[in-house]
This record gives C-alpha cells, structure tokens and sequence, in this order.
C-alpha cells in the first residue's frame, strides 16, 4: 500500500517512511486512479471541513486520513462524526503530536 501525503510536514513523512511506508508526498491532490486501493493523507489546511464530502466521492477506492490541524477542541466532535459517517478515519494534530495528556 502507498501513501499520498498532502499537507504533511517532511519529518512526519520521513518517519513514516523508516516504518517500513511508500510514502508519495503531494503538492496537488492525486488522480483517483492512482490513490484508488492505497491511503490518502490530508491535513485540514490542504482539505477544509466544508469539502470532505467532496473528497470522499473523489476517492471511493482509496482509505482516506483526514488530519485536522485547528488548534482547540470547538467543532472537533462534529468534525469527527462528519469523518466518521463518509468513512474517513480522522486524527488530529493534538492526539499525533503526543501532547494529549
């Protein structure tokens, strides 16, 4: 499985890639033909909230990680749900970051 990543910073990627990853990093959204059966990797900031909907039915073949990079919590929950109901997986800065706590 490769990995399209858009929004990424190129330390995540690097990471990513000493994982054992195909990591393809992006400037522009991929053709679908080529995502489709592999992982997408957007961040809020390339992707906003509003057009999730539209991403999805871009990419009905492809696993989708939606990364949301707002600081706060407020419409984190809705946002969340959102993914949840288009069969996005969702993560946010604070949770990849490790300052949870």
């Amino acid at each position: 499985m490769r990995i399209f990543s858009l929004g990424i910073d190129q330390l995540t990627n690097n990471e990513i890639k000493l994982a054992g990853f195909t990591v393809i990093a992006q400037s522009v959204l991929p053709e679908p033909e080529h995502a489709g059966g592999h992982l997408l990797m957007v961040t809020s900031e390339q992707v906003p909230v509003a057009e999730l909907r539209e991403l999805r039915g871009r990419y009905p073949d492809s696993s989708i990680l939606y990364i949301y990079l707002q600081k706060g919590v407020r419409g984190y929950q809705a946002i969340h749900m959102q993914c949840e109901s288009l069969g996005i997986f969702h993560a946010s800065a604070l949770h990849l970051s490790g300052n949870h706590r």
